[in-house]
């Protein structure tokens, strides 16, 4: 058997034993090794084991309530009091804006019915999580996007690689556990083991009588095994989750410095930015002298132009960071890459206005074009950190662009969209009719059925709540009931925007 020692401090070169001799290999783990695998075992199981039952009580099937930001706080918890056992006495500078970001990512998640903002809300959660484990136990200050990537898909496949370790280190402990644990152990192992023939017996059992098999059937209807195999698999995977992600983290097996990666030449660089900035410039300057053709309407136009803007924008912006990364700074280049970036700034704003003008043409909001349009803000504050890091070698671009980018998509989370949306629209259509006793049903039908729950209070205020007085073919009230259906709204599964969309079909009856 093969073992290895990692180093106790980050930057430690890790010391692979598995050349041992042939003798020492055949005898098994030494008894240092043993008891390092019980110590981790006692100081990481039982903060795991809480951290999993907490995780499967709040988080089972409830992704989207008042449970996650309590779960947010036990994670936060249990990622301190790890540090803690690793001897980090003090969180690193950032950590505390990192676990604020999670829980007002949370906040928003019990405030919002939009399914595509709770995913996205739940996928930011676990990435910020990744990156103040990585920030507090490696030497990020000089990481890049690319080498934090890396890390954190490493960090992942570590986790899941330390599944062996996790089941050695639980059985090193439970052989030199006290003897009631052994027995509590070997009682599990007995059930474990006896449940294949025991399943077995019984369907010789309810073959024989059926009586028999009745009544197990009624007890089966009480007893929900497949929502209890579900519950536990999740506490096994949360357990796993945090004990595995904890020991890999432990090891110090992740890089601390990021390599030095300038190889791309000065001159060739400098020519392909020259080649880009007389086509962005001749561009820039057509948008200004020739206006669009008379036979093209202009919301066709603000359409057909908006995209190719958008992915020339997203090109350029990735254009500049693999030049500031990959090419030693001159004079020449920086010029060229001011007047690349200037001409991205401009194409930014077209597309920006290209998309406000084909709203204002339509009059009708979706959630993609405020994405969109929220997209284009977030690319403009992006560029700014590239421009600034031109002139500024040392500026923390990935730290700035973290901070950009959880900071604005907070702020998206918690604007509730669906709610403004709703309320832009029905204004227009209530413009667009001269009044709500003939308006277009076929846009109202539409508006309730791409907004969530969070719309109901802009219903409300246009009056489509009740439908006395107006027009019976549309119902709200309905459409929201069907909404909420199966979406309990227990202590537990508390959401705010179910709760208001209930309370205001309630009121309507």
């Amino acid at each position: 058997m093969e073992t290895k020692e990692y180093a106790e401090e980050p930057g430690q070169t890790l010391r692979d034993t598995s050349a041992a001799p042939a003798d020492m290999r055949a005898a098994g783990e030494s008894e240092e090794s043993k008891r390092n695998r019980i110590d981790t075992c006692r100081k990481l199981a039982p903060a795991a084991l809480v951290f999993a039952l907490l995780c499967t009580l709040l988080l089972y099937k409830n992704g989207a309530s008042v449970a996650v930001p309590l779960f947010v706080l036990a994670a936060g918890a249990f990622i301190l009091r790890m540090m803690a056992l690793a001897g980090k006495s003090r969180p690193k500078r950032g950590t505390w804006f990192c676990l604020a970001i999670m829980l007002l990512l949370a906040v928003s998640d019990c405030l919002t019915d939009n399914a595509f903002i709770i995913a996205c809300n739940n996928a930011a959660i676990f990435l910020v999580l990744l990156t103040v484990l990585l920030h507090n136990y490696c030497d990020d200050t000089r990481w890049a996007f690319g080498t934090y990537f890396a890390a954190m898909l490493r960090c992942v496949g570590g986790s899941l690689g330390c599944v062996n370790d996790a089941a050695r280190d639980l059985l090193c402990w439970g052989k030199a556990s006290s003897k009631g644990n052994k027995q509590l152990l070997s009682a599990l192992a007995g059930a474990a083991l006896s449940a294949p023939l025991l399943a077995a017996v019984i369907a010789l059992l309810c073959s024989a009588d059926g009586g028999y098999a009745a009544q197990l059937g009624r007890l089966a209807e009480h007893i929900r095994v497949g929502a209890a195999v579900r519950i536990f698999l999740f506490f096994a995977a949360a357990f796993l989750g945090a004990y595995c992600s904890t020991r890999f983290l432990w090891q110090h097996r992740i890089s601390c410095t990021a390599k030095e990666r300038r190889q791309f030449p000065s001159a060739a660089a400098c020519t392909s930015l020259f080649l880009f900035c007389i086509v962005y410039v001749s561009f820039t300057c057509s948008q200004f002298t020739t206006p669009p053709g008379a036979a093209v309407r202009p919301a066709a136009y603000a359409r057909e132009g908006f995209f190719q803007l958008l992915a020339v924008s997203i090109i350029n912006v990735l254009i500049v960071q693999t030049m500031l990364a990959h090419t030693k700074n001159n004079a020449a280049l920086k010029v060229l890459l001011s007047v690349f970036c200037t001409c991205t700034y401009l194409m930014i704003a077209s597309a920006a206005m290209r998309m406000i003008r084909y709203i204002s043409y339509y009059g009708a909001l979706t959630f993609l074009r405020v994405v969109v349009l929220w997209a284009l803000a977030v690319l403009a504050l992006l560029l700014s950190g590239q421009v600034i890091q031109i002139f500024r070698s040392r500026f923390p671009l990935f730290r700035y662009g973290f901070t950009v980018v959880c900071v604005c998509y907070a702020a998206l989370s918690l604007a509730r969209p669906d709610y403004w949306i709703a309320s832009y629209n029905l204004a227009h259509i209530e413009r667009n009719s001269g009044s709500l006793l003939h308006p277009e049903l076929g846009e109202l039908r539409q508006l309730a059925a791409d907004t969530s729950c969070d719309a109901a209070p802009a219903f409300r205020r246009a009056g489509y709540l009740s439908v006395q007085g107006y027009n019976t073919k549309f119902d709200y009230t309905q459409i929201l009931r069907e909404k909420l259906e199966g979406k309990a709204l227990s202590p537990r599964t508390w959401n705010f925007s179910r709760a208001q969309a209930r309370k205001l079909t309630e009121s309507a009856d």
